[in-house]
């Protein structure tokens, strides 16, 4: 027979209670700082593995702490597949990542006393259309000049780059990059929109974004993508 002392033996997990009807931003909001992490990892201490494995599992364990596996399935298939390859012999140790932000690679220390922050935007981006539908994406470019739109129809399962867009600079022999400011996705079927405003820590050459379909609103969304090194 059980008694109490072995119901305090047995802690429950905690499980944050979202609602049922939760979004990418519910999830996005309790678990993007790590996709944060990982950006500033990919710029700053890319050859440290043990740091990008630490923060892969804990983002893991993040998504697996909220009530919404219609969005979180998905993503938590992603990313566990990578760990094989990635990180065959690290071992977990759950918090580890709670030091990261305040970490920098040493010889980054001096030049940081010395240099001004760089601006923080992406250049180009790279989609993969993850839905059964064929698709039309729309990529923005804006500077304090304008903003330029390109679009591309992309079939179900395929792959599209939108190139960098550069300014000729007035007064000057070179051209600039004109930032990316938001993907839109747009139903072939039905006109549907849904967008993103593209955030960026440093300059990021090409960012990566999966077109897939999000069975809690019958639509589409827009989801993070690392390719090679780069992860949901």
């Amino acid at each position: 027979m059980k008694n109490d002392s072995d119901n305090h033996a047995r802690p429950q997990p905690v499980v944050n209670p979202l609602p049922a009807a939760c979004n990418m931003n519910d999830v996005n909001r309790h678990c993007g700082r790590y996709q944060q992490q990982l950006q500033q990892i990919a710029q700053t201490d890319l050859g440290n593995t043990d740091k990008v494995c630490c923060v892969i599992h804990e983002q893991i364990s993040c998504f697996q702490s909220l009530n919404c596996p219609a969005i979180t399935g998905a993503l938590i298939g992603a990313v566990q597949a990578q760990i094989p390859q990635m990180c065959p012999r690290y071992v977990y140790t759950p918090g580890c990542a709670d030091t990261i932000s305040a970490e920098e690679p040493e010889h980054r220390r001096d030049e940081g006393r010395h240099r001004v922050l760089p601006p923080n935007y992406a250049k180009c981006v790279n989609i993969t259309n993850a839905t059964p539908d064929t698709v039309v994406v729309i990529a923005t470019f804006q500077d304090d000049q304008g903003q330029r739109e390109k679009s591309s129809a992309i079939e179900a399962g395929g792959e599209y780059q939108f190139p960098a867009e550069e300014r000729q600079v007035r007064g000057r022999r070179y051209r600039t990059a004109i930032p990316l400011n938001k993907v839109a996705v747009v139903s072939s079927i039905d006109g549907e929109l849904v967008e993103e405003i593209i955030s960026a820590t440093g300059v990021q050459d090409c960012i990566s974004r999966t077109i897939a379909y999000n069975p809690s609103t019958d639509g589409y969304m827009i989801t993070e993508s690392w390719h090679g090194r780069y992860y949901f």
